[in-house]
C-alpha cells in the first residue's frame, strides 16, 4: 500500500540529470515548521494501515518474541486501530522493554534474598 502511494506520487516527476530528490517521511506531519515545508513543496500522504496490514506488521516486529497463549495479534491489531507501522514498533519495543523490567526486578529480588539467607 506505502510503495503503491509512493510510486503513484512518484509519477509525476521527471528524470534530468540537473535535478535532486529528497524524500523526507514523518508520522508527525502537523509538527512540521513551515520553513521546511516550503523546501518540500510536493507531498504525498499515505493513510495508516488497515488492519489486516496492522496483521502482518506486528507478525513481522513480534516474529522473532515468545508471545503468550492468551494473547492474539488479531486483538492487538484491533487496539492499534488509528496509529502508523512506526508507532507499533514503539509499542513492541516498550511492551518488551517491560517485560525485561519485570524480569529483571523478579532476579534481583531472588538475588537480593538470597544474599540476606547467606548471612
Amino acid at each position: 500500500m506505502v510503495k503503491t502511494t509512493l510510486m503513484q506520487g512518484w509519477n509525476g516527476l521527471r528524470t534530468t540529470s540537473d535535478r535532486v530528490v529528497v524524500i523526507a517521511s514523518t508520522d508527525h506531519q502537523f509538527d512540521l515548521d513551515e520553513a521546511l515545508l516550503r523546501r518540500l513543496p510536493r507531498r504525498i500522504m499515505v493513510d495508516l494501515p488497515d488492519a489486516a496490514t496492522r496483521k502482518e506488521i506486528l507478525k513481522v516486529s513480534l516474529a522473532n518474541n515468545q508471545i503468550s497463549a492468551d494473547v492474539t495479534i488479531t486483538l492487538l491489531a484491533a487496539t492499534l486501530e488509528g496509529y502508523s507501522g512506526l508507532i507499533f514498533a514503539k509499542y513492541v519495543l516498550k511492551l518488551w522493554c517491560e517485560c525485561f523490567v519485570s524480569v529483571l526486578g523478579f532476579w534481583r529480588k531472588v538475588y537480593l534474598q538470597g544474599s540476606i539467607e547467606e548471612s
